[in-house]
């Protein structure tokens, strides 16, 4: 059902951004600095939101980094754990037979 959903919602955003850049063809410049640069308005979107999600992710991996550190940390924990309990709970159905 997910993948479904997924697969919808893919299909209706290539469908809006193919329409975009159809409809907005025109050349445009883009200055930066002392730069200036064209393109279409489609290609200068895309590659701002591109630079978006570029700098998202710059922002965002070293907190999953650290929180994937610390869910590894705390899955040893509970394995140490669940031995721990094991080797007690036989010791003491030894003790009592």
């Amino acid at each position: 059902m997910k993948k479904i959903f997924y697969t919808t919602i893919s299909i209706i955003l290539l469908l809006f951004i193919i329409i975009f850049t159809l409809q907005n063809d025109n050349t445009i410049t883009v200055n930066i600095l002392s730069w200036k640069l064209e393109g279409s308005l489609a290609w200068v979107v895309f590659l701002t939101f591109l630079a978006g999600i570029v700098s998202s992710l710059l922002i965002f991996i070293p907190k999953i980094i650290s929180l994937k550190m610390k869910l590894k940390k705390a899955e040893k924990q509970i394995s140490k754990i669940n031995t721990n309990k094991s080797v007690l709970n036989n010791k003491n159905e030894q003790k009592e037979g």
